[in-house]
């Protein structure tokens, strides 16, 4: 399910397509996005046609959503001239003892599965946006597998809410900050500078 504000709006709908089908409140949506397998239970949320749906988090399927940003971009401006800012919540590569999985069974692999399954999409898809976007494409992400400047270590279970792994995710983001202020203080520039406004294909509701 692709939450689309434009579509919300009544904005390029299919035939027969009532825009309160599209319409979520933005709780339900932050609830839906956040029930993440074996962490949190499926959410039911209701749209403001009175429409039922249970869901899980949509980073089983696009853990990096870029590609998806630019094929929605398109849809809606009819253009290809991107420019995306991608900026990850850590990346932790899994290490698998090789002869040890040789005697894995399918509840051993399972929680390595599901990291492999969502840094290896993710990582997938920066390289395809680098390759598209040259120069427009602003990746930032840090590994969590090395430790702060501080000497912590984090702990990237979703579930360790524990004060100290709290701080260690900010000395992280500290760590990422300064390591690329660099092109940081670019991309702000970037920003900055005046843009052509471009409305969206159809008309604006």
């Amino acid at each position: 399910m692709f939450f689309r504000s434009w579509q919300a709006r009544g904005l390029l709908l299919g035939n027969g397509v009532k825009s309160d089908e599209y319409d979520f409140k933005l709780d339900s949506i932050a609830r839906a996005t956040s029930a993440a397998p074996t962490y949190f239970p499926p959410a039911t949320i209701v749209n403001k046609a009175a429409q039922s749906f249970t869901m899980i988090d949509g980073g089983v399927f696009a853990n990096n959503p870029t590609v998806c940003v630019m094929v929605e971009a398109y849809h809606l401006y009819h253009s290809t001239n991107f420019m995306v800012v991608s900026i990850g919540t850590g990346s932790e590569p899994t290490r698998i003892d090789a002869s040890a999985a040789l005697n894995w069974g399918d509840l051993s692999w399972a929680m390595p599965m599901m990291s492999i399954f969502q840094d290896g999409s993710a990582q997938t898809v920066s390289v395809e946006a680098d390759e598209l976007l040259g120069d427009s494409h602003w990746r930032f992400d840090v590994s969590l597998t090395t430790k702060t400047t501080q000497g912590e270590t984090v702990n990237p279970d979703m579930d360790d809410a524990s004060p100290a792994n709290v701080q260690a995710l900010v000395d992280k983001a500290d760590q990422l900050i300064h390591a690329q202020r660099d092109r940081i203080e670019s991309l702000a520039k970037e920003l900055a500078k005046p843009k052509a406004v471009v409305q969206p294909k159809g008309g604006v509701t």
